[in-house]
Order: C-alpha cells, then structure tokens, then sequence
C-alpha cells in the first residue's frame, strides 16, 4: 500500500496548504501542460491517490493554485489601486511594484498572465478565474483613475480608456518577462503607461487659447 509521503503529525489543514503553495509555484514556473503527477508528488510530498483525494484531480488543483495565487500575490500587488488615497501617485507605486515583482521572479511573469496567454479552450473554472482578474483590475485601475479625477489631475472622459490601457502595459510586460526579454524592454513598456498617464496629466493642465 502507498503511504502519503508528508510526515505524520501535521494537521490536515496544514498539509493541504503547503502542497497547496507548492503546486502553485511549480505551476506558475512551468504552466498546466508541462506539469506532470510525478512533478507535483515530488513537489507537494504527496503521491497521486493523495492528490486526486485532497483535490480531485490535476485541473482542479490547477483551478485552486490559480486562485491561490490571486489571493496571495495578486491581493498586495492591487492594493494601492483599491486602497490607495492618492490618485495617479497610487498607480505610478502599482506599476513600479510590478517592474520590481517582475525583476525580482525573473523568467516566471505572472502566472495569471501566463495561463490566459497558454490556453486556447480554457477549462470553465480556470476561465472564471480569468474573467474575474480582469474584471478587478479594471474596476482598480478605474478606482485609482476616479481619485485621480477628483484631485484635479485628469479629465473624468479618460478613466475607461486609460484602465483598459493599462491592462495593456501589465499584460504585455509580463508576458515579456515571462518570455526572458531584457529588463530594459520590461522597464520600457511599464515607463510607456506612465508617460501616456503624464501626458494626459499635462494636456489637462494646458491652459486654454484664448
């Protein structure tokens, strides 16, 4: 009979999370198709009757992953946008928050990013998942641009447009970090969002011809 390779004593719940947590960064490293069951029984200390019995199957425990990884990393990179004070300030602090996420996990980009690039028929959950993400950057890009607006910085007919911009730029940077491109061309395309940020900032301040 197999024995389940993580160490008696633990708590169950303690047990789930860690294979948890440690099946989200082998999928985050290497997506869902270059993922095997030998890969995530050596990397959660689990064997596979264990993995089918805490999670289901290899897409379910996918799907959890995921969703592990926007509560726990994608949560602290959109904090400044849900709930910063400040306006264009708290998106410039988002986007220098990515360039350094990005340089720090050289060669991995964002594992949401990474899965909506990856698969052509997405599986329902993973989907939703996807579908969610984007929605709440866009309502925070949005909420940060509203602040903006209220502090006089830019005009309110820009907030849908620049959000969606903005989903461009950090789609885009991570993909080519994800990629490997060089740090300057990452750092190049986050840069490109705030100067067009800047430059709506100071096409509104420009005083009017009389």
């Amino acid at each position: 009979m197999v024995q389940n390779k993580i160490k008696l004593g633990r708590p169950p719940s303690f047990e789930r999370e860690a294979a948890l947590a440690a099946a989200t960064h082998l999928f985050w490293e290497r997506g869902y198709d270059n993922v095997g069951l030998s890969d995530l029984e050596a990397a959660t200390g689990l064997n596979r009757s264990s993995i089918y019995n805490t999670f289901g199957s290899k897409e379910a425990l996918f799907a959890e992953a995921l969703r592990h990884y926007s509560m726990a990393l994608a949560d602290g990179m959109l904090q400044s946008l849900e709930q910063g004070s400040g306006g264009l300030d708290d998106l410039e602090a988002f986007l220098h928050a990515l360039r350094r996420h990005l340089s720090t996990h050289a060669g991995k980009g964002c594992f949401m990013v990474n899965t909506m690039a990856a698969f052509q028929d997405m599986p329902g959950d993973v989907a939703d998942l996807a579908g969610a993400y984007v929605t709440r950057f866009l309502k925070a890009a949005r909420a940060a641009l509203a602040r903006a607006v209220t502090r006089g910085e830019i005009a309110e007919k820009d907030i849908g447009k620049d959000a969606e911009m903005l989903l461009g730029v950090v789609l885009g940077a991570n993909l080519l970090a994800r990629a490997r491109q060089p740090q300057r061309l990452v750092d190049g395309v986050l840069e490109s969002g705030l100067a067009h940020i800047r430059a709506g900032v100071a096409s509104h301040r420009k005083p009017r011809k009389r």
